[in-house]
């Protein structure tokens, strides 16, 4: 009598992605570089608009005079009338 195997089921090295944390694992790793792209791609936008008024402001840099949207909106004004401005 001769014992001939009816399937051959080879173990796997590698449990499936769905059954395991590691499908949970990657996931939260996916979500925090989606966060953090997202955070330096805001702060490099507000980066460019500032240095874009300090160049219409001053050629040498150094008085940078506030547009009036962000002036208003935090209640910035300068005693002697000027447009608001800071020095740099």
């Amino acid at each position: 009598m001769v014992f001939v195997p009816v399937r051959f089921s080879r173990p796997q090295l590698v449990p499936p992605l769905l059954c395991s944390r590691r499908l949970y694992v990657h996931l939260a790793l996916l979500m925090v570089i989606i966060c953090m792209l997202a955070l330096i791609r805001l702060m490099s936008q507000v980066k460019v608009n500032f240095v874009h008024y300090h160049l219409e402001s001053d050629p040498d840099a150094e008085l940078v005079t506030l547009p009036s949207v962000y002036a208003n909106s935090r209640g910035a004004f300068c005693l002697d009338g000027s447009p608001p401005a800071y020095y740099f």
